[in-house]
C-alpha cells in the first residue's frame, strides 16, 4: 500500500499553520528591567517634591500582540517608578513618595509640589513582523504637578523612544536594551522640562518672594 505524504495535503498544511499560529499567539516574552537608571544631573531645584505613583502606574504591564508572533509583555510600571524617583533625587532638594494623591480635602503637609505621572500610550515593533531591522519601543507619560493643597499647576506629555538590534536567540535582551534607551530618553526630557514649566517657575518665584518678605519682617521686628 502506498503511503501518502500528509504534509503535501492542503488540509494538513492548513491545519499545521493554524496550530502554529495558535501556539505562537499563546507564547509571551516577558521583559523586566530593574536597578539604578542613569539619570541626567541637572541644576538643583529648591523644592521638596512628593511623588505619587497610582496603582495603575506602578503595575502598568502592557502586552503587545503581534500577528502570528509571540506576544511581548513589558513591566514598564516598575521601571518607570525607579526612573522618576532617580530623576527627582538628582533634580530637587528632597523627595518623598506619597501613599495618597493630594486633593483639596486631603492636603499634603511638608511638601512644596506633588508630581503624579501616568501612561498615555505604548508601542513595540518586532523586526520579525515588520520591515524594520531593529526592535523599536515607544511610550508616553503625562506628568501632572499639583500644589500641596491639590491644585493643578502644570501638566505636559513626555515622549520616550528607544531601539536596539535583534540579537540571535536573545530577543528579550534586545527589547530590554530598547527599553533602557527609552527610559533614558524620558529621564533627560523630564530633567530638562520640569524646571521650565511656567507653573513650576511661578511657584518657585512666589515662594522665594514669600521667604524674602518673611525675613524682612523678622529683621524689622528685631530692630
Amino acid at each position: 500500500m502506498k503511503l501518502k505524504n500528509l504534509s503535501a495535503l492542503p488540509l494538513f498544511r492548513l491545519g499545521v499553520l493554524t496550530l502554529s499560529a495558535a501556539f505562537l499567539a499563546g507564547c509571551v516574552n516577558t521583559v523586566k528591567v530593574s536597578g539604578r537608571f542613569p539619570a541626567p544631573v541637572g541644576e538643583k531645584v529648591p523644592l521638596l517634591v512628593g511623588l505619587y505613583f497610582a496603582p495603575a502606574f506602578k503595575n502598568y504591564t502592557p502586552v503587545e500582540v503581534l500577528y502570528q508572533r509571540p506576544k511581548w509583555k513589558v513591566d514598564l510600571g516598575t521601571a518607570s517608578v525607579q526612573m522618576f524617583s532617580q530623576v527627582f533625587v538628582n533634580l530637587t532638594d528632597q523627595v518623598v513618595v506619597l501613599e495618597n494623591k493630594p486633593s483639596a480635602d486631603a492636603p499634603v503637609d511638608n511638601v512644596d509640589l506633588i508630581v503624579v505621572p501616568s501612561f498615555v500610550d505604548f508601542g513595540l515593533l518586532d523586526p520579525s513582523a515588520t520591515p524594520l531591522d531593529f526592535f523599536s519601543l515607544s511610550f508616553k507619560y503625562k506628568v501632572d504637578v499639583f500644589s500641596a493643597e491639590g491644585s493643578l499647576i502644570a501638566d505636559w506629555v513626555i515622549n520616550a523612544y528607544g531601539k536596539a538590534p535583534p540579537y540571535a536567540l536573545k530577543k528579550t535582551e534586545s527589547v530590554k536594551e530598547a527599553l533602557m534607551f527609552a527610559l533614558r530618553d524620558a529621564a533627560a526630557s523630564l530633567t530638562i522640562e520640569f524646571p521650565r514649566q511656567p507653573g513650576v517657575i511661578r511657584y518657585i518665584s512666589e515662594r522665594s518672594s514669600s521667604i524674602v518678605r518673611a525675613q524682612n519682617q523678622l529683621e524689622a521686628n528685631i530692630e
